[in-house]
C-alpha cells in the first residue's frame, strides 16, 4: 500500500482520503463510540471503524504460528478509540491517526479481522442492523491458511464480509491474479458476489458510494430490498437466515421456536381478520390497521422505564428498552443459542457469554474486570480465581468458583489443573493428555484425570491406574494380562487369550475406515462441546483405545497370519472442500502415524487423530474423493484375503455437497463387498432442518437393510448409541456385522 497505484503516488494515503470523504457523505449515526452496543437502531445511521493489518514475518508467536502485533486501531485516546463511532469528528480522527502510523510491513491479516470481529462482539448491538466487514489490499495475503477459524466466528456474527483486491494498473497482472485468489476465500459466500478487483480509482463509484445502492453489486447484499420477510433496519432479510433467539425476535415478521431452534415467519401472518389477530395474544400479534394486516409487536417497544421493566423479557439499558439476552429456561436451546449463552447445570440459568467469544487480546483487554487474555492457548476466558483477592477463601471456594478454584496454602485462589483450557483440543493437547473434556456438568469443562495426580510409585498401588509411556493413566482391559484378573472386572472380557473391553468382546476380525466431516459446520458448538469436528476426534481417541485392535502398523500390509480372530485396524480420513474449486482435494489423511493406511497400533492412530485435530480444513461437504480414498484402502493387491469385514464409517455433520458425484465410489463399496454406514451427529437432542438436510443426504447412499447402517444421533449419545454397541449382536446395528452377514 506505500508504492505508487495508478495516479497515486502512495496508494495508502490515497485510499485513507478516499475514505475521509466516504465518512463526510455517509450517514452516521451521530452516536459517539463511547455509546457501544447500547446503538440505538432507531437511528438508521451508520458507525464505521478502521482497522490497519500488516506485519512482521519474523515476528511469530510460537504456540500458534500466527505473526503477532499486526494490527493497529486507533488508541484509547484518539478519536473513537478504536472502536465503532458514528461520530464525524472521531472517524476524521481515526483516518489522520492512521495515515500518520502507516504500518508499510507486510500483508497478514489474521489479526486484524479478529481485531473487527471483537469490534463488532462488543460494540454492534444483536437488533437486526448489517453487519460488514470490507477488508481492502493491494497484494496477496500472507497467512490466507490460517483465517478458518475468523472466518467462522464472522460467520456466527452473521457479517457480510467483502474484498477488494486494488489493482496497480487497468489490465490485470499475473501478481493481480495471485492476490484476488488469496483475497476470494476470505470474503462471504458466493466469493464472486461479495469480490472486487479493481483499480484505485473505481472504488469511491463502485463500492463507497453504491454500498447502500441496490442496484449495485454490493448494495443487492446490503439493501436486500424486496424477497425477505424480516424487517431488518432499513431492509429485509428470509427469516431463515436468522441465527439466534435475539436476532430472530427483533424482526417483526419472525419468530424464534425453542423447539425447532431455528427461526421461522411469525404465526400472526396467518391471521386474516382482527378479531382472530388480537386473540393471539400468545404470539404477540396486534391488528395494522393502516395495512389491514396481522404483525408481530415489536419485542421490548416500551418507550417508558417502568413499562419496561414490568416485561420480564426486557431490560431499560442507556434510556432503551431492549431484549434480555440468553432467555432461556431450558439447557439446549441455551447453548445452541447464536448470540452466544452459557447454561449454568447447578443454578439451572442461562447467561450471556462474555469472554470465550472475543479472539484478540484487544479485545479481551477491554473488558480486563471480568476477562483475562490466556497467552498459553491465546484465548480470552473469564477472570474467576483471579478476581477472589489474596487471603479471601470464601471468595475462592464459592459456589461459582468452587469448580474452577483451588484455596493454596499460600492463601491465594489459583485454577485447577486443566480447567483453564477452554476446548478440546487445548484440554487434550495439554501436559501430556493428563487432561480430559468433561461434559456431565454445563459448561463443559477440561479436567485433571484421576489417575494424572500419582507418581510411578502411588500410580501401581491404585487399582484403577496404570503406568504407561511415563505418565499414570486410566487403566484398560488390554492393560490386564491374566484370565483371572479379567474375568473378575465385570467391564472386562477375555477373548482368544487377550483381555478386551465386554462392549467389543464379540468384535470380528474387521477393517474401518472412518470418513470424517471436516466442513465449517463443525466448528459450532455441539452440546457441551464448544466446537463438534474436535469433540469427534477425542471420541474416536477413546474409542480405538477400547477397539480389540490387531496391534500392527499401517506398513504391515497383506500378512494374514498377522491378524488374530477378532482383531481390528482403522483409518481415518477427513472430507471437506472448497465449492468454488469443484470439490477437489476434498480428502485428507495424516503426514504422521499410519499415514493414511489401516493400522491396528494405538500409538499410530492417536497420532493420525492428533494430525487431523490440528489440520482441521473447515471448508464445504463433498465426499466423494474421500469414498474413493476408502475404497483404496479396503482393496488391492496388498489388502488380506481372510473373510475379515470391510467397513466405511461416515460420520457427518451438514448435507453432502456433490450427490450426483458418489454413483461410481459407492458401485465400488458395493463390488469389494465393504459396508458403508452413515450416522449424522447432531448438535442436540432437537432435530434441526440441518440435521433433516444431512440425512435426506446420507441416509439413501448406506448399505441395506438401511435402519442397519444409519443412524441421526446427538453428539453426546454417540458413544452408548454407536461405539458401545458396535459388535453388539442383539442390536440391529451389530447383528450383520458380528453374525458375519455379507
Amino acid at each position: 500500500g506505500g508504492q505508487r497505484i495508478w495516479r497515486h503516488p502512495q496508494g495508502f494515503n490515497a485510499m485513507m482520503e478516499m475514505i475521509r470523504d466516504w465518512v463526510r457523505m455517509l450517514p452516521l449515526s451521530g452516536e459517539l463510540s463511547s455509546v457501544g452496543s447500547s446503538s440505538a437502531s432507531s437511528t438508521g445511521g451508520v458507525r464505521l471503524g478502521l482497522v490497519q493489518f500488516s506485519g512482521d514475518p519474523n515476528s511469530v508467536n510460537p504456540a500458534t504460528g500466527g505473526v503477532v502485533n499486526s494490527a493497529l486501531r486507533t488508541p484509547p485516546t484518539v478519536g473513537s478509540g478504536g472502536r465503532l463511532s458514528g461520530d464525524l469528528a472521531q472517524l476524521e480522527s481515526d483516518v489522520t491517526w492512521h495515515e500518520d502510523n502507516y504500518m508499510g510491513q507486510f500483508r497478514f491479516i489474521e489479526e486484524g479481522l479478529k481485531m473487527a470481529a471483537d469490534m463488532l462482539t462488543n460494540d454492534s448491538p444483536l437488533d437486526g442492523r448489517r453487519r460488514i466487514v470490507i477488508v481492502i489490499t493491494d497484494g496477496l495475503l500472507l497467512d490466507g491458511n490460517r483465517l478458518t477459524s475468523v472466518r467462522a466466528k464472522l460467520q456466527q456474527l452473521q457479517v457480510i464480509t467483502f474484498g477488494i483486491s486494488v489493482r496497480k494498473l487497468a489490465p490485470h497482472s499475473p501478481e493481480d491474479d495471485a492476490a484476488d485468489a488469496a483475497l476470494k476465500p476470505v470474503v462471504s459466500e458466493n466469493a464472486d458476489d461479495h469480490f472486487m478487483s479493481l483499480t484505485m480509482d473505481e472504488i469511491p463509484e463502485e463500492v463507497l458510494t453504491g454500498l447502500c445502492d441496490p442496484n449495485k453489486k454490493w448494495g443487492e447484499f446490503v439493501s436486500a430490498v424486496g424477497g425477505g420477510s424480516a424487517g431488518t433496519g432499513n431492509g429485509t432479510i428470509p427469516c431463515v437466515q436468522l441465527d439466534g433467539k435475539i436476532t430472530c425476535n427483533r424482526n417483526i415478521g419472525c419468530m424464534w421456536s425453542d423447539t425447532t431452534l431455528s427461526c421461522g415467519a411469525t404465526p400472526c401472518h396467518d391471521h386474516c381478520d382482527q378479531a382472530n389477530c388480537e386473540d393471539d395474544l400468545g404470539n404477540h400479534c396486534m391488528f395494522d390497521a393502516a395495512t389491514q394486516s396481522c404483525t408481530k409487536k415489536r419485542p421490548c417497544g416500551h418507550t417508558a422505564a417502568p413499562d419496561c421493566w414490568r416485561d420480564a423479557e426486557c431490560m431499560w439499558e442507556n434510556s432503551t428498552c431492549v431484549e434480555k439476552p440468553c432467555q432461556h429456561e431450558d439447557e439446549e436451546p441455551c447453548l445452541l443459542d447464536a448470540d452466544g449463552c452459557v447454561w449454568d447445570s447447578v443454578e439451572k440459568t442461562c447467561t450471556p457469554e462474555l469472554c470465550q467469544k472475543l479472539t484478540s487480546k484487544v479485545g479481551c483487554d477491554d473488558l480486563a474486570d471480568v476477562c483475562i487474555w490466556d497467552t498459553t492457548g491465546n484465548v480470552c476466558k473469564p477472570k474467576r480465581c483471579l478476581s477472589c483477592p489474596a487471603g479471601n477463601k470464601t471468595c475462592c471456594e464459592s459456589p461459582d468458583n468452587q469448580l474452577w478454584c483451588d484455596y493454596t496454602t499460600s492463601n491465594t485462589c489459583v485454577e485447577k489443573r486443566c480447567v483453564g483450557y477452554v476446548d478440546e483440543l487445548l484440554c487434550s493437547s495439554a501436559t501430556e493428555s493428563q487432561c480430559k473434556w468433561d461434559p456431565t456438568t454445563s459448561p463443559g469443562t477440561c479436567r485433571e484425570k484421576y489417575c494424572a495426580k500419582f507418581n510411578e510409585t502411588t500410580c501401581e498401588l491404585e487399582p484403577v491406574c496404570v503406568w504407561d509411556f511415563g505418565v499414570c493413566d486410566t487403566k484398560r482391559c488390554e492393560d490386564v494380562h491374566e484370565h483371572c484378573a479379567c474375568t473378575t472386572d465385570p467391564s472386562c472380557f477375555w477373548h482368544d487369550g487377550t483381555c478386551v473391553d465386554v462392549h467389543y468382546g464379540a468384535c470380528p476380525t474387521m477393517d474401518i475406515v472412518v470418513l470424517l466431516d471436516g466442513s465449517a459446520s463443525m466448528t459450532q458448538s455441539f452440546g457441551r462441546h464448544p466446537n463438534g469436528y474436535y469433540a469427534l476426534i477425542e471420541m474416536l481417541k477413546d474409542w480405538v483405545s477400547l477397539l480389540p485392535l490387531a496391534g500392527d502398523l499401517g506398513a504391515a500390509g497383506k500378512d494374514p497370519t498377522k491378524y488374530p480372530s477378532g482383531s481390528a485396524r482403522i483409518s481415518i480420513v477427513q472430507f471437506s472442500g472448497d465449492k468454488n474449486l469443484a470439490g477437489t482435494n476434498s480428502a485428507l489423511v495424516s503426514a504422521d502415524g499410519a499415514k493414511g493406511r489401516l493400522s491396528g497400533y494405538v500409538p499410530e492412530l492417536r497420532q493420525d487423530l492428533s494430525f487431523q485435530e490440528h489440520n482441521h480444513v473447515a471448508k464445504d461437504t463433498f465426499l466423494n474423493e474421500a469414498l474413493d480414498m476408502a475404497v483404496g484402502q479396503l482393496s488391492g493387491p496388498l489388502y488380506p484375503v481372510d473373510g475379515r469385514k470391510k467397513i466405511v464409517l461416515v460420520l457427518l455433520g451438514s448435507p453432502v455437497m456433490d450427490e450426483s458425484m458418489l454413483s461410481g465410489p459407492l458401485g465400488k463399496i458395493q463390488a469389494i463387498g465393504a459396508h458403508l454406514v452413515g450416522i449424522v451427529v447432531r448438535r442436540s437432542d432437537s432435530h434441526a432442518t440441518l440435521d433433516n438436510d444431512a440425512e435426506a443426504s446420507l441416509k439413501p447412499i448406506v448399505t441395506e437393510p438401511t435402519d442397519a447402517h444409519f443412524k441421526n444421533i446427538a453428539i453426546d449419545n454417540l458413544k452408548e448409541e454407536v461405539f458401545d454397541k458396535w459388535c453388539n449382536p442383539s442390536t440391529a446395528w451389530g447383528s450383520w456385522l458380528v453374525d458375519l452377514k455379507t
